[in-house]
């Protein structure tokens, strides 16, 4: 295959996942050009790498008026790329990056994939409902259209998508995850099965109020109170001190502050269970990384990682309103644990970035007529 020029329209390329596809793809021998775009006064982390363009075009106001942020950012598109000289364009947001790839179509008949994240369905679709008409027509005019998370593309779908255009819309979407740093596939670890009678939680990340740390606690409480021996480690910056108060009140909970991933690799095997029940989640890398290490984890139904694998195979799902559901959950890990374990490294290595950067070259060639096939069709 000869190498594409491809275009990355991307607003949060502060998120590493998103330099570790384009390197991927730059080592598949193409031309990648990313423009990376924020709000003023934000600045522009990880921006100084060689192939990113970086503006900062729109106000915090501009936020709450969609269509005057995005002909701002369009605008900043075409002073960079005027010729805009690209085989094909990858939008990572529906809504904020893809508006500008459907415009660039409609001008320069630049053929386009765009993702569908977690803010799109959980911001834009659920409660902008005055934006799902161009929302739509962005997915309609498509060459693909990327779903991040299973459970995302069944809502999608199966509640926003009017009847009559569902099918048309489904046979150009495809199933392609994120994946994790190559750090955590080079030291897949076979976890031992924990003591009986004891429980190791961990969560590692952001600590706020959407990961819920809240309903764990509970339900960690449930589980003393049918006498589990509990330890509960905490990784992680704080961002809102109501937190800190909830973790100080409990004996059985660890807290330590942020921690670099050769450190949260000892924690991770020093625990039995990853528990992150978060309210909303566009993916949830920490799932895999924990996986990578042989620990069962608990998520969240209906979110990111619901829907890569079966119930049961590599953890629970759970309801984040249900601490006794989490905690019958972890009993349940506990019954199983070492053929959920074992199926959990195995099932962290299909989110390798090597492996999703040959997928999209495939898709991207498929959308440009070119040689080449698209794989992993829903």
């Amino acid at each position: 295959m000869s190498k594409l020029r491809i275009n990355h329209i991307c607003p949060s390329f502060n998120n590493k996942i998103y330099q570790f596809l384009v390197e991927e793809q730059i080592d598949l021998d193409n031309d990648v050009r990313v423009f990376y775009f924020t709000q003023k006064n934000k600045g522009l982390p990880n921006g100084d790498k060689p192939y990113v363009d970086g503006v900062s075009p729109f106000t915090f106001v501009d936020r709450f008026f969609y269509f005057i942020k995005e002909q701002k950012v369009y605008s900043a598109y075409r002073k960079i790329y005027y010729e805009a000289d690209f085989d094909i364009i990858h939008a990572h947001t529906l809504f904020t990056s893809g508006y500008i790839a459907y415009k660039l179509k409609k001008k320069h008949n630049i053929p386009y994939v765009v993702a569908v994240r977690g803010t799109d369905v959980n911001l834009f679709f659920r409660q902008r409902f005055y934006l799902r008409r161009i929302g739509i027509s962005i997915m309609q005019n498509a060459g693909a259209v990327v779903f991040i998370s299973p459970s995302h593309m069944n809502e999608v779908l199966h509640t926003y998508i009017p009847k009559n255009k569902v099918e048309t819309i489904r046979q150009k979407c495809y199933m392609i995850p994120n994946g994790i740093d190559d750090f955590w596939h080079e030291k897949e670890y076979n976890h031992p099965s924990p003591e009986s009678g004891r429980i190791k939680l961990i969560y590692y990340g952001d600590i706020n109020k959407n990961k819920n740390i809240a309903a764990t606690i509970k339900a960690c409480d449930l589980l003393k109170d049918r006498g589990y021996s509990i330890k509960f480690k905490v990784i992680g910056k704080i961002f809102e001190k109501s937190i800190t108060k909830l973790l100080e009140e409990k004996d059985y909970i660890e807290y330590i502050g942020f921690s670099p991933k050769e450190e949260i690799i000892s924690y991770l095997r020093a625990s039995d269970i990853f528990v992150m029940p978060s309210f909303s989640e566009t993916f949830g890398l920490t799932y895999v990384e924990a996986m990578s290490q042989g620990v069962p984890v608990i998520f969240t139904k209906g979110q990111g990682f619901d829907g890569f694998f079966p119930d049961g195979h590599v953890g629970y799902r759970v309801d984040p309103g249900n601490p006794s559901m989490i905690a019958d959950r972890i009993i349940d890990i506990l019954g199983n644990y070492k053929q959920i374990s074992g199926n959990c490294v195995v099932g962290s290595r299909r989110f390798s970035w090597e492996k999703i950067a040959q997928t999209y070259q495939s898709l991207y060639y498929m959308v440009c007529g070119l040689s080449g096939e698209g794989n992993n069709r829903i």
